[in-house]
């Protein structure tokens, strides 16, 4: 089943994303979700703090587009959780993750490719662990499973 959505981004940010999928042979989504993978598999932002959702700086003299997706119900779980985890709306880690992957390439001459993904999905499983403490609840989540199951279920 396919969820489709639509992330908000400026109308420069949308040109660029559409130009680097294309440039890799990928479609925009595709892109997309590879862009979403690469940011949380590298980038330890300030996930939990207490504060509201943080959106993309608002520019009356910037055109914004609409930019549409379809993503698996895997990936659209994960993107809604790293928006709930790192306060920030999808669109704007999207735009972050763009603009970090461009920054990088421009500071780097020697490859314009983003590794290899090794499958359809670099975060596979997911696995939420509760536990009671008097009146609290610690929560662990868990993006792929780790390979020693047993060190974390008892």
């Amino acid at each position: 089943m396919k969820v489709r959505t639509t992330l908000h981004l400026d109308i420069e940010t949308a040109q660029k994303l559409d130009a680097e999928a294309h440039s890799r042979g990928l479609s925009r989504t595709q892109f997309v979700i590879l862009l979403a993978h690469q940011l949380m598999y590298h980038n330890k932002m300030h996930a939990f703090k207490l504060k509201t959702t943080k959106y993309q700086n608002r520019n009356q003299h910037v055109k914004w587009k609409n930019v549409h997706i379809s993503l698996d119900v895997m990936n659209y779980s994960f993107m809604i959780e790293m928006r709930c985890l790192y306060r920030f709306s999808v669109s704007a880690l999207i735009a972050m993750a763009l603009h970090t992957y461009l920054d990088h390439q421009n500071k780097t001459t020697s490859s314009k490719k983003l590794p290899p993904p090794l499958d359809n999905y670099h975060f596979s499983g997911r696995l939420l662990v509760f536990k009671k403490i008097g009146m609290s609840i610690s929560w662990k989540l868990y993006w792929n499973l780790p390979k020693k199951l047993q060190r974390i279920i008892p």
